[in-house]
């Protein structure tokens, strides 16, 4: 495509307005002496007389000079980048000036496409699209990993829309998990990852991580995509700002707990800090043994750490066999199996919108029932127990449960508020 192409397509797309710039009009007089002038050849762009041609004698000194700006190695790799979106777009200008929507998939999410079945894990973004592993999906004991192949390439995919990209974020498994998982200690697996979830909407997950990759610029973009309207004197000025209004469009029913956990999130602020003393406080036993195996001043600041971490755990904390309940690293509530086995103990457990509702055949089926209002027809699951599926009733409703929350999450943006027994994990197809 040459460029006459290239502005041709240009001056005929829609470019220029979805950046906010005034479109610049074709008058009838710039029209007229376009026809008087010469036509645009086919080598109109060629130099005819480059021996000639000279920049000038200064031009290589400027140049080599320290102060002369250069392409740093990441501005380098957009080069490449760009190319590879303009040719996976095929040259389509309206797909490619959208290829940016590529930054709300952050590195190390699973990322997943419904239509093209395309998954793998995110180990690259940049405005121009995704670099991605692919990986592949296994189910053994109930548990859904995934597999990365390191044989298969790398792909680059441009993310030009939300419609049909779900994601997740997975847990990288250790060699003793993938070993306990596959039930084999001698399997050589390689990179594994567990599952959590069915996941959610692309542009949901990147709500909860507060659009962390999205400067200013992109995240002004993103408001005029999505063509969202504000009162006059209440446009969002500062970062915070359009991240909230964001959140608010894609998840509606979102609290102010969640909103600061997505802005911890995009300020790199969301630690664990209960679990982060306890990784300093697991060296404490070992701290005089590797006096030899550092310099002293770094010595002397694990100390230091360790002895600031102590201060700030309870005694319950520091000695869990005292009687005293230790705080638990997870918030959500655990389940009690052996509570759940009645109708009325299991809707108890349903989420809190008009419509969910959970049913139990003991007569002629034996199973669980579940629906999640949704537009006509409402979300449906059911789950059999007894000898022919080897579930139990309490295994059964779990089942159903799971996937009713999986649903109020992904549209609502609400994390379910209870611990799911570790054994049982509801499948996702």
């Amino acid at each position: 495509m040459g460029r006459v192409s290239r502005w041709g397509n240009l001056g005929t797309s829609t470019l220029v307005e979805d950046f906010g710039r005034p479109s610049v009009q074709v008058t009838a007089t710039a029209r007229a002496q376009a026809k008087q002038g010469a036509a645009v050849t086919k080598d109109f762009f060629v130099e005819k007389d480059a021996a000639n041609f000279d920049l000038g004698p200064d031009t290589l000194r400027t140049m080599t000079d320290s102060g002369w700006a250069h392409p740093s190695p990441s501005a380098n790799k957009m080069v490449g980048a760009c190319w590879a979106a303009w040719s996976a777009t095929n040259g389509d200008i309206a797909k490619a000036s959208k290829t940016w929507l590529s930054l709300l998939a952050s590195p190390g999410t699973l990322l997943r496409h419904d239509e093209s079945k395309v998954r793998g894990i995110v180990i690259g973004t940049t405005q121009w699209g995704i670099f991605l592993q692919p990986a592949s999906i296994h189910k053994t004991r109930g548990h859904i990993y995934l597999l990365v192949n390191g044989s298969e390439p790398t792909k680059f995919l441009p993310i030009f829309d939300f419609d049909g990209w779900r994601a997740v974020k997975p847990t990288v498994l250790s060699a003793a998990g993938v070993a306990n998982l596959i039930g084999d200690c001698s399997a050589e697996a390689g990179v594994v990852f567990m599952q959590n979830g069915r996941g959610s909407k692309l542009q949901v997950h990147a709500a909860r991580e507060g659009f962390k990759l999205l400067t200013k610029s992109f995240l002004d973009k993103l408001i005029r995509h999505e063509k969202l309207r504000f009162s006059q004197g209440a446009q969002p000025k500062t970062v915070d700002d359009c991240v909230k209004a964001l959140i608010r469009h894609w998840v509606p029913d979102a609290t102010d707990d969640f909103i600061a956990r997505a802005l911890e999130h995009r300020c790199g602020k969301h630690i664990d800090q209960h679990l982060a003393n306890q990784s300093v406080l697991a060296l404490d036993s070992n701290l005089d043994a590797m006096m030899h195996l550092m310099e002293a001043d770094d010595h002397e600041a694990l100390k230091e750490a360790v002895d600031k971490a102590k201060k700030n755990m309870s005694e319950d904390d520091l000695n869990p066999k005292s009687g005293g309940e230790r705080r638990p690293a997870w918030t959500a509530r655990p389940v009690d199996l052996s509570l759940c086995a009645t109708l009325d103990q299991g809707r108890k457990l349903l989420p809190c919108v008009r419509g969910a509702w959970l049913g139990l055949d003991q007569k002629r089926f034996t199973r669980w029932t579940a629906t999640y209002p949704n537009r006509l027809p409402p979300f449906y699951v059911t789950k059999s127990y007894g000898p022919k599926t080897g579930l139990t009733i309490e295994q059964a409703l779990v089942h159903c449960l799971k996937q009713v929350w999986a649903w109020h999450e992904d549209l609502t943006g609400y994390e379910c508020p209870y611990l799911w027994p570790q054994d049982e994990f509801a499948e996702d197809g």
